[in-house]
């Protein structure tokens, strides 16, 4: 072997010899085990992951430097990882360097980037063609990550110690391994968007929860906290709070800004702020994305902007009582941002939280201003809203909490919110309300059934957050309940139909299969009746005439052969099905059934959780049927465990290695389990214990299972439910076994 590498050889004439072939297929189990390591990567880890693949490619195919780069909505990018060689320099994680706008806009305009030397490069890319010379860049690859028929990012390669070529099959392979990285990337920021939007209203929620009873002089501590949560959650590079003063100017009450941006000091506004300030006062909402938002007339802010390098900003008045008294700042430094219309209406709110308080703080008129917004806002929510004192009790609710549970304000001063929680959700809502109370989390939130004073229930999303004292001790408890009755009844009425309707699919396949065998075997049955009676009539005869009665015998057995050879064709259509059997991995088709299933578990009020062993062996089955068996099984845990309370219907799916060469599933629910004396006949067809059931699931089950050569079987659960196993043999056992 020589110093050279895998990319360098595969790139040179005559050398397809046993030692690159050897080296060719390292490099294909190398691609397909990166590939394979993003398959199931958790999204904490990705950049570890990412930065892992790039290391290993780095130092199989000798470059430099490596780097994985991420295109962002907002138009700008984002260095994700970058891994070099000792002696050069790797690009910080974050936005990246300006200096490669150029090669960035050609990469995001879908163009492979092979530059073999700076000759490649047009005269247009000058920062790109400086760095280059700056740092010592030989050649470089970069090339366009495609997700959807969309670019996300890129993948990048240079050389400092050497020109290197860029073959095609060599870049078609990073591509993909490439790609498989973007996959995961987008994967993680669809599965982190619904996530990031929940955890945004909850950070809204405990930022206003938190000013509730704020002291004067914890204000300016609590608004600069605020602020940086929600400039650190937004991405914004710096946050400012103003407040109106009396004599028509303003002061900087709190200034926030990350590493490297200056923030402004506290006191009065600076002079340059003159026009901005007077557009803010006026009620104006400051949306700016770029310089060319400014009118003409805004020199000096034109002029700030251009200095201090602010590349979009924000700024929303706060009103309290009807009078602007300041107003909320962000501006961003590192790229152009939009500014949503509901992003704004949500700062505004947490905005005048904080200016509310401020108000209380200055003045006695202001405080008594202040409560009744707070009381119109109140009242006129269409949310239910309660607060409740350290026993539970109700200490105020508005006219939607009270008109959605049908008591006066009075009467659920007297209540509790397990009062109203029906019995079967009342023991879970009281332990994670005690979690709340001993501050082993800051919020609850939940859906569950609440009695109305007439008897009637109805459904409520429920969010419930402390408000705590200095010593961190729970003052009093704010809820929000949302009525999903209606919502609630449509997702249930559509499971009944659903049910309903599969119900009467498998009972008209049924009718079907019924009316078949009833043909299939009526016709000899008919034929023996009609032999045996001829026969009588030839043995009552006088003298019985034995020989045409035994000719009518010989048909009889003709005729039941005849029939025992239907049934054995009707048994063997269900039995010897093999042309749709394929080797398949049983994890996979587990979490399939579990992810279809999600939205019905999930209605039942049932808490799944898989134990999957990993390098299990393939098995060979027809992946429908297998889907069958374990849907169904599936299925009949979540009904069984129908009377089981809530918090308590717990379904484990495991997947295990028996003996040698063999895969067990099993499937566990907390229902009431199997009753002894019904155990030797779950399995047989027509045998249920459903009001409604046919008894032909698990019959059909075991058949399924045992074409492929395996077993299924039942036992019981301790303390209680039951566990249904499928052992079914690898793809390997069942070849030997045919074989």
């Amino acid at each position: 072997m020589t110093d050279e590498t895998y990319a360098e050889r595969t790139a040179t004439t005559g050398r397809a010899t046993a030692a690159s072939l050897e080296e060719l297929l390292t490099f294909e189990r190398l691609l397909a085990d990166l590939s394979a390591s993003f398959a199931n990567v958790s999204g904490d880890q990705l950049e570890t992951e990412i930065e892992s693949s790039l290391r290993q490619l780095q130092a199989f195919l000798g470059f430099d430097r490596s780097n994985f780069v991420e295109f962002t909505a907002d138009g700008s990018a984002t260095v994700l990882c970058s891994v070099a060689a000792q002696g050069v320099e790797r690009y910080q994680p974050g936005p990246a360097p300006a200096f490669l706008s150029w090669y960035l806009g050609q990469v995001r305009a879908g163009k492979i980037m092979k530059v073999r030397s700076l000759d490649d490069l047009p005269p247009e890319a000058i920062e790109q063609m400086e760095y280059r010379r700056r740092s010592g860049i030989r050649s470089s690859l970069g090339i366009p990550l495609r997700v959807g028929g969309r670019v996300v990012g890129l993948i990048n390669f240079s050389a400092f110690r050497s020109t290197r070529d860029w073959p095609d099959d060599l870049i078609a392979r990073l591509k993909i391994v490439g790609e498989v990285m973007a996959q995961a990337l987008v994967r993680r920021r669809s599965a982190t968007s619904l996530d990031e939007l929940l955890t945004f209203e909850r950070l809204l929620a405990d930022l206003s929860a938190s000013f509730a009873n704020v002291s004067g002089d914890q204000l300016e501590a609590e608004i600069e906290s605020a602020l940086r949560q929600l400039q650190t959650f937004l991405g914004f590079d710096r946050s400012n709070f103003f407040e109106f003063t009396a004599d028509g100017w303003a002061t900087i009450l709190c200034s926030v800004s990350r590493d490297g941006v200056e923030g402004y000091s506290t006191g009065p506004a600076p002079d340059f702020l003159r026009w901005y300030l007077a557009q803010v006062r006026s009620g104006k909402v400051m949306q700016l994305r770029s310089l060319d938002d400014l009118p003409p007339d805004a020199t000096e802010a034109i002029e700030y902007r251009r200095r201090s390098g602010i590349r979009s900003s924000l700024g929303i008045p706060l009103r309290v009582g009807g009078r602007i008294v300041g107003f909320i700042n962000f501006s961003a430094f590192r790229s152009t941002r939009e500014w949503p219309d509901d992003l704004i209406s949500r700062l505004k709110i947490v905005g005048e939280v904080m200016a509310q308080a401020l108000v209380r703080k200055r003045s006695d008129a202001a405080l008594q201003a202040s409560e009744e917004l707070w009381r119109s806002m109140f009242e006129a929510s269409n949310l239910g809203i309660a607060v409740l004192d350290q026993r539970l009790h109700y200490v105020a609710t508005n006219s939607a909490f009270q008109t959605m549970l049908g008591f006066a304000g009075d009467e659920l001063q007297k209540l509790t919110p397990l009062d109203l929680i029906v019995e079967d959700d009342r023991e879970a809502a009281a332990m994670r309300i005690a979690e709340l109370q001993q501050g082993e989390r800051h919020h609850h939130d939940d859906i569950k059934q609440y009695r109305r004073k007439d008897g009637t229930v109805v459904w409520g999303h429920g969010y419930l957050s402390a408000v705590r004292d200095a010593g961190s001790r729970p003052k009093m408890l704010i809820g929000t309940v949302i009525d999903v009755t209606d919502s609630k009844r449509a997702q249930d009425a559509l499971r009944e139909a659903q049910s309903t309707l599969a119900r009467v699919t498998r009972l008209t396949t049924m009718h079907e299969v019924t009316a078949s065998i009833a043909h299939e075997v009526n016709q000899p049955l008919a034929a023996i009746v009609a032999n045996g009676n001829a026969a009588v009539r030839w043995l009552r005869r006088t003298p019985p005439d034995v020989a045409e009665a035994a000719e009518n015998v010989n048909q009889i057995i003709s005729d039941g052969h005849r029939a025992s050879r239907i049934v054995a064709s009707i048994r063997g259509m269900f039995n010897k099905d093999e042309r749709a059997k394929v080797s398949l991995d049983v994890n996979e088709i587990i979490q399939e059934v579990v992810e279809l299933l999600h939205g019905e578990l999930n209605g039942r009020r049932v808490s799944v959780r898989t134990e999957l062993s990993r390098d299990l062996p393939q098995i060979s089955a027809d992946r429908v049927q297998l889907q069958q068996v374990i849907l169904n099984l599936v299925m009949n845990a979540g009904e069984a465990m129908t009377t089981t309370p809530d918090g308590a219907r717990a379904l484990n799916i495991n997947s295990k290695l028996g003996q040698p060469d063999e895969v067990i599933i099993a499937v566990e629910d907390s229902g009431p389990g199997i009753d002894p004396k019904d155990a030797d006949r779950i399995f047989d067809a027509f045998f249920t214990t459903k009001p409604q059931g046919m008894g032909m699931g698990l019959s059909i089950c075991r058949s399924i299972v045992e074409s492929h050569g395996g077993r299924l079987s039942a036992s019981a659960r301790r303390p209680h439910g039951s566990i249904f196993y499928v052992t079914l043999p690898s793809a390997a056992a069942l070849i030997a076994r045919s074989g």
